[in-house]
C-alpha cells in the first residue's frame, strides 16, 4: 500500500474518531442538559415549598402569640385523686377504695380499669368537690385471685388517669 493510501487511510479513521467522539459529545451535553433541567425544576419546586412554609410558621406564630395573650383568662384545672384506703371484701369478690379529691376543681371518676380492662364500679360514676372523700367499689369477673397483683385505673371525665396497684390477700 502506498502512503499516500496509507494517510488516507488513516485521516479516515481520524475522521471517523472524531466524528464519533463528537457524537459522544453531544449526546452527554444532551444528557447533561436534560439533568440541569432537572435540577433547576426541583429548585423551583422547593423554593416553593420553602415560601410556603414560611407562611405557615409566620401564621403559627401569630397564631401562638395570640393564644398566649389568651393563657390569662384561662383557669388552670388539676386533677388528683388520692386513695387513701383499700378494704377487700372476705372471698375477695370486690375490693373498696376510700378516695379523695386532692386537686385543684371539681372531678368526677367515670370508670376503673383493672390490668387495662374495663371494671365494675359502684356508684357508675363519681363527683368529688375539693378535698371531698367517697368510697368506690370496684369488681371484675370472677372476683380476685389471692396473691396476684392487680394494678387499677381512675379514669376521669377529663380523661386523665390515676393508678393504684395492689395484691389481693
Amino acid at each position: 500500500m502506498g502512503k499516500d493510501k496509507i494517510a488516507l487511510a488513516i485521516c479516515f479513521c481520524l475522521i471517523v474518531a472524531l466524528t464519533g467522539f463528537s457524537t459522544l459529545l453531544y449526546v452527554g451535553a444532551k444528557g447533561l442538559e436534560s439533568k440541569v433541567s432537572d435540577l433547576e425544576t426541583k429548585t423551583d419546586n422547593l423554593e416553593a415549598q420553602n415560601a410556603e412554609l414560611s407562611t405557615k410558621v409566620q401564621n403559627l406564630t401569630w397564631t401562638l402569640g395570640n393564644l398566649t395573650e389568651g393563657l390569662w383568662d384561662i383557669e388552670f384545672v388539676q386533677e388528683s385523686l388520692t386513695i387513701n384506703n383499700l378494704v377487700w371484701s372476705s372471698g375477695n369478690s370486690y375490693a373498696n377504695f376510700t378516695v379523695k379529691n386532692t386537686g385543684t376543681s371539681t372531678l368526677t371518676v367515670v370508670a376503673v380499669q383493672i390490668n387495662g380492662v374495663n371494671a365494675t364500679m359502684i356508684p357508675s360514676s363519681v363527683t368529688l368537690n375539693v378535698d371531698a372523700q367517697t368510697t368506690i367499689t370496684v369488681s371484675k369477673s370472677g372476683g380476685f385471685t389471692s396473691g396476684m397483683n392487680y394494678q387499677f385505673t381512675f379514669i376521669t371525665a377529663r380523661d386523665v388517669k390515676f393508678f393504684y396497684t395492689a395484691i389481693a390477700p
